[in-house]
């Protein structure tokens, strides 16, 4: 998903307190992410990438770099940003972020959106909604198989989804 990565900056690979959990279910993955210090990219990370992306904050400020020649959009606690993203950019985060990150298949999604950047409220019906779900899929998602097969294969049925929990 980001495998073309660089590091990040110095100041945050010494003080690196982040914690969540990341799942990933078909072509979409749901990460919850609380950073109790703050995140830096050392650089805008580059690499091609035709993906949704959407940030939900809840707590702190996430700031994404924009694509070359538009500037830096910051997602303050309680705003959620989606946009399609084809090429990964620079990021901040400041201390004590909450926030769920979602990267999304971008074939339905990416024409509706097309270069369009969508904000608003993070307590919009549709983002509770979608947020109440997710945390859903995080609670059950050890427990789900493919289309109901492991109630009816019984176990050692290979599961269509997968959770990681991610931390220092």
């Amino acid at each position: 998903m980001y495998s073309n990565c660089r590091p990040f900056s110095p100041d945050t690979v010494g003080d690196f307190r982040v914690k969540g959990n990341v799942t990933k279910v078909h072509g979409a993955a749901i990460a919850n992410l609380h950073a109790a210090s703050a995140t830096r990219t050392a650089d805008a990370p580059g690499g091609d990438q035709d993906l949704v992306a959407m940030y939900v904050v809840q707590r702190g400020a996430w700031t994404l770099g924009g694509p070359p020649g538009c500037g830096e959009q910051t997602v303050s606690a309680g705003q959620f940003l989606v946009r399609h993203v084809g090429r990964l950019s620079a990021f901040e985060t400041t201390a004590h972020l909450t926030a769920k990150f979602f990267v999304l298949p971008p074939g339905e999604l990416k024409p509706l959106l097309g270069n369009r950047v969508i904000t608003g409220p993070a307590d919009s019906a549709e983002i509770r909604l979608l947020t109440a779900l997710t945390g859903m899929i995080h609670i059950t998602v050890a427990d789900l198989g493919p289309a109901g097969g492991a109630t009816i294969s019984g176990p050692g049925t290979p599961p269509t989804s997968s959770a990681r929990s991610i931390g220092t």
